[in-house]
């Protein structure tokens, strides 16, 4: 072990002497040091400027800091191999894998560095630019609860769309709609009837009730005490509307003060008037912290208008658990915009099953919801500092993997080489997904209709094993959850570094000690 950490302080020693870390690092803190106070994001918007902040601060240094663990990487072997440098060590009593391990480590815990310096100026940064001040109504909260409260997501429960769609073509073969279909006919219909079902199942037509469910929600439904305290002092931030509740017959209400939901319930009984003017006498009132989770929305009108407003009244509750009923709140949502609309957890029922229950009150628009970020629930979790370092952590467990790829490449390839193999498998991981929706649709079914003609079925085959071989970086997008808001799971972080680090990036370091080990460094070839 002492071996390997004396070859990886040598090789971060190298790397700063040569000049080329200490470029890519200046570049880094550059960024960081300079990207506060010059990013204005949409010019108006505090959560807007550090969401621009932390896009581009985080997006870069990941890109900057994967150019630098490739050319370290690369460069390292090849060039110490064709001048000869490594003549000197091998030459030692330290196996040639040793050697191998120790310029891994050495560049992986430059990127930790590195990456533990972003982490504490992002965490300046933030703290900086959410202090700044804003003459937009609401914003500082929106920074609070959607940039730096981190929130995470669940997913609508869907039907069976493949069991519809083959019910669906039973039907037609009933009715004698259509006639005996080939796999491959049979397939595509299943596909556009899966997609009709989708979009229909996602529209509300004018005056149509839906009901969207949203199962295995393991959220607290307990309220807990917040603060007591005489009403007065409160009655000036309750609510804009002039509205009347009477706390004797009712379970209370639900406000938000100082940007928290909050639960208050009167402890005997009169009126609270919610109209600016302090209630008579000086009850006491109970004021507990509820909790609470967010319908996450963004309705679409199918005309692609991008103005209107649309009408809709949302209540939530199972009916077969009266208790978990909420009121009907209708109100106006600006298409092709995300809404936030909060939902006490007390809403959700005993099998742990919210239902939202949604009504277009237009006597002539639609609404849609297309997309899996157009309708999901946002649960409050975790904070601001340990998501960045979660993301961080994914980060170095992609750049690990690059060091392993470019020091397996350069133990046989030159330095050129090496470095356009890595980037081209960098350019492959960051787009993976992007490119096997692509081979999916380029797919032809006869050489007639394939534009590469008989040369497409192979060439197509190659690029799907090669691209199956690649990890796929666009898994998990950790720095865009950052940006947002949303949770960067735990789960995330442990299967980059089991997949990434403890198995591809070991089975290149294993591959890249053999050809090491069995290379004749005496022929060196130019």
């Amino acid at each position: 072990m002492s071996r390997i950490w004396a070859v990886a302080r040598h090789m971060i020693a190298e790397s700063i002497r040569t000049k080329v870390a200490l470029l890519f690092i200046a570049i880094i803190l550059v960024i960081l040091l300079t990207t506060p106070f010059t990013v204005t994001g949409d010019g108006l918007t505090v959560k807007s400027r550090l969401q621009n902040y932390l896009a581009y601060s985080l997006g870069s240094v990941g890109v900057l800091l994967s150019l630098l663990t490739v050319f370290l990487s690369c460069g390292t072997l090849s060039n110490e191999i064709s001048r000869k440098y490594l003549f000197m060590v091998v030459s030692k009593p330290i196996p040639r894998w040793q050697l191998f391990m120790g310029k891994w480590v050495g560049v992986v815990t430059l990127n930790g560095i590195t990456l533990l310096m972003t982490f504490a100026a992002a965490m300046v940064s933030a703290w900086y630019i959410k202090n700044q001040p804003t003459t937009v109504p609401g914003d500082a909260e929106a920074v609070q609860e959607e940039v730096l409260g981190v929130r995470h997501n669940f997913r609508l429960h869907q039907p069976d769309w493949n069991r519809l769609a083959q019910g669906r073509i039973r039907q037609l073969r009933e009715a004698g709609a259509i006639e005996k279909l080939t796999p491959e006919e049979e397939k595509n219909l299943t596909t556009q009837l899966v997609e009709e079902a989708k979009s229909g199942w996602r529209t509300l037509r004018p005056r149509q009730w839906h009901t969207f469910e949203f199962r295995n929600l393991l959220v607290s439904k307990t309220a807990v005490e917040k603060d007591r305290g005489s009403a007065t002092v409160y009655e000036n931030r309750l609510t804009d509307e002039a509205r009347q509740w009477d706390v004797n017959e009712s379970r209370g209400f639900d406000c938000v003060i100082q940007s928290v939901p909050y639960h208050i319930a009167a402890n005997s009984a009169t009126t609270l008037m919610l109209d600016g003017n302090p209630p008579s006498g000086s009850q006491d009132y109970s004021i507990r912290r509820k909790g609470f989770v967010f319908l996450h929305i963004k309705p679409r009108h199918p005309g692609g208008t991008e103005d209107a407003f649309l009408q809709a009244l949302i209540v939530c509750g199972d009916p077969r658990e009266p208790q978990t009923m909420t009121r009907e709140v209708a109100a106006d949502y600006v298409v092709e915009r995300f809404h936030d609309i909060p939902i006490p957890t007390f809403a959700v029922n005993s099998q742990n099953t919210l239902y939202v229950q949604i009504f277009n009150l237009s006597e002539k628009d639609s609404i849609t919801f297309e997309g899996d970020d157009g309708f999901e629930l946002l649960y409050p979790l975790g904070t601001f500092h340990w998501n960045t370092f979660r993301a961080i952590m994914i980060v170095w467990s992609r750049l690990a993997f690059l060091a392993a790829l470019g020091l397996m490449m350069s133990s046989f390839l030159s330095f050129p080489v090496a470095c356009m193999a890595s980037f081209l498998v960098f350019a492959v991981a960051s787009m993976k997904s992007w490119l096997t929706d692509s081979f999916e649709w380029t797919t032809s079914y006869s050489f007639r209709q394939d534009a590469l003609w008989v040369f497409g079925p192979p060439l197509r085959f190659i690029g799907r094993i090669f691209i199956n071989l690649v990890p796929d970086f666009s898994r998990f997008d950790a720095v865009s959850n950052v940006v947002a808001g949303r949770l960067v799971t735990l789960n995330w972080v442990l299967q980059s570094l089991v997949l990434l680090v403890l198995f591809q990036g070991a089975v290149l370091i294993i591959i890249g000690c053999v050809v090491l080990t069995r290379r004749e460094l005496a022929r060196v070839t130019a």
